[in-house]
């Protein structure tokens, strides 16, 4: 099944947390199952990985949802700000261990979990495509985003993909258009990081660490 979507971010729960740092906030987040990447009570910062040929970093958050009315859903993001590439990737899928998704960018992703993590595919606009694989995101890895009122007046959307060890990736546009990428940590923004808790992709609001 492939889904084309555009970016939806209040599509997502907001939960606002103030004035705790990063650090702070995350501490103690749960891990995840083999269904992909959650268990009825626990909170899952979803999947975090490389992507092959490049230097960009890949976030997937999957929501395995039992109930009837609403869809499985997943997120993908795949950013290298120092190479302007930014591919985000959401929408409804049947299958929460293989999916594929599109964007209207005309990229694409096909993911599958194996031994549960996921390994998957990244075809860009181009054509090119790259292999990627995942580990379970802990600590303070996922994928961020800025949610902030300022930022939007400003025209400014950014996101990142924080890995196991620390290291991260993103990309910051102001008005569309490429500006060099701030570390995470030196966002004069509101930040939100996204999770999987009961089956429903949250955002957990953040105030950034040097705020």
């Amino acid at each position: 099944m492939t889904i084309t979507n555009t970016r939806t971010p209040k599509r997502w729960k907001l939960l606002a947390v103030a004035g705790l740092g990063v650090s702070l906030l995350l501490a103690g987040c749960g891990g995840s199952d083999d269904d992909a990447g959650e268990s009825d009570d626990a909170e899952s910062l979803g999947f975090v990985g490389t992507v092959e040929g490049t230097d960009a970093f890949v976030s997937v958050l999957v929501a395995d949802n039992d109930t009837d009315t609403d869809p499985d859903e997943a997120i993908v993001y795949i950013c290298d700000g120092d190479a302007e590439l930014r591919e985000w990737f959401q929408g409804p899928i049947d299958d929460p261990s293989t999916f594929e998704l599109a964007n209207d960018a005309g990229a694409a992703v096909t993911l599958e979990l194996v031994d549960g993590v996921f390994e998957g595919e990244f075809t860009d606009t181009a054509g090119s495509t790259h292999g990627f694989d995942t580990v379970e995101a802990t600590g303070d890895a996922g994928l961020y985003e800025v949610d902030d009122e300022q930022a939007t007046e400003e025209e400014v959307w950014a996101a990142w993909v924080v890995d196991n060890d620390g290291n991260e990736q993103g990309a910051f546009l102001r008005s569309g258009v490429f500006q060099p990428t701030i570390r995470l940590s030196a966002s004069p923004f509101r930040l939100s990081r996204f999770s999987v808790t009961n089956g429903v992709i949250e955002m957990n609001g953040i105030i950034a660490p040097n705020n």
